[in-house]
């Protein structure tokens, strides 16, 4: 294992952490797991025991604080990111490290570049297949133009089960939207709803309902 500080992985429980997780270990970097849930992390470490625990939640500043502490970066993959994603990257700012989310919710992302477009330190919001992938497809389609006056990225899915987490968080996405957005930090986006979405037929009952 690799003895250069570490990759904080927030959230490593979950379906996405666990393969961020896996794959920081498979290329020898030194790895902390941290989450709300300490009994979860706990177990996770008695399958992968080279990786550190740091137990942490959103609500409480300094456990973020130890969890981050001496580390090379954070990434969280805890949604929903409209709650999560505030706190973590203040205590990202903190500790003087960058900043890596996966978050899909677009109300999220856009507070998110709208709050630290100016930090001191890298905060990169939405690095994962709605993001992340469109990005890196665009650099590469462009080659060596520097500009581009407009970009259209589609995505084909011919099927999709999504993860109670991301059910979750697409709950709390819609209601913020349907609020007039998250305000000027992220970390106050933090109204929930349990009614199910409609106005597209199949693509929100199969999101709402994991079909």
């Amino acid at each position: 294992m690799s003895t250069t500080a570490a990759v904080v992985v927030y959230g490593a429980t979950g379906h996405t952490g666990r393969f961020i997780v896996a794959e920081l270990r498979r290329r020898g970097i030194a790895t902390v797991i941290s989450g709300r849930d300490a009994a979860r992390l706990a177990a996770l470490a008695a399958e992968w025991t080279d990786v550190v625990v740091r137990p942490a939640t959103v609500d409480d500043a300094s456990s973020l604080d130890r969890a981050l502490a001496g580390a090379a970066a954070v990434i969280n993959c805890a949604g929903p990111f409209a709650v999560t994603g505030g706190p973590v990257v203040e205590a990202a700012l903190r500790a003087g490290i960058p900043y890596v989310d996966v978050a899909a919710e677009i109300e999220a992302n856009a507070a998110m570049f709208a709050d630290h477009a100016a930090a001191a330190r890298p905060v990169v919001p939405a690095m994962a297949f709605y993001g992340g992938l469109g990005d890196l497809l665009v650099t590469a389609a462009m080659g060596e133009w520097t500009a581009a006056d407009e970009v259209h990225v589609a995505y084909g899915l011919s099927s999709w089960h999504p993860t109670a987490g991301t059910r979750a968080a697409g709950q709390v996405s819609m209601s913020v939207a349907r609020a007039g957005g998250c305000g000027s930090r992220t970390a106050r986006c933090s109204t929930t709803t349990t009614r199910r979405w409609s106005r597209i037929g199949s693509f929100q009952s199969r999101w709402a309902g994991g079909r």
